[in-house]
């Protein structure tokens, strides 16, 4: 297995038919909520196994924080540490870029994942896409982790 950026085409749309097939398929995301005008902007990650997509996240930049969104594993590489090495590139990407802090919003049943990756839990439960969520942040730098 090995994590890269999708920049190139072909692995951008493996990428797009994963998320179609967990999102959309599995979790019954309608497709409308799925795709953003982010998508053309985002930094995208992709973990591969010959060849194929296995695992894929992003990072959309905006100031000087970053939201790591539309996590997904295929079914049968659950559990197996690709949502980790997603996630790990995703935040090596957003200290790259000199981020405060990356956010996200996790599905309340992996929130248990974040946590390990350091992430804490912010403000109130919401509904996304009918899913209930919870917003969580880590902070990059420790400037930011102050509260004056």
């Amino acid at each position: 297995m090995e994590v890269v950026l999708a920049e190139e085409k072909a692995i951008l749309e493996k990428v797009f038919s994963l998320r179609r097939k967990v999102f959309v398929k599995e979790q019954g995301v309608p497709p409308k909520l799925e795709w953003d005008e982010e998508d053309s902007t985002a930094i995208h990650a992709a973990v591969l196994h010959h060849e194929e997509v296995i695992g894929t996240g992003r990072l959309v930049v905006k100031g000087n924080s970053g939201r790591i969104g539309r996590m997904a594993v295929s079914k049968e590489w659950r559990g197996k540490g690709v949502g980790s090495l997603i996630l790990r590139k995703l935040v090596e990407m957003g200290i790259e870029k000199r981020l405060n802090r990356v956010y996200l919003h996790s599905q309340l049943h992996a929130k248990p994942f974040y946590l390990k990756h350091g992430f804490k839990p912010i403000g109130e439960i919401f509904e996304e896409a009918g899913i209930p969520h919870q917003e969580m942040v880590l902070f990059l730098t420790l400037e930011s982790q102050r509260q004056d």
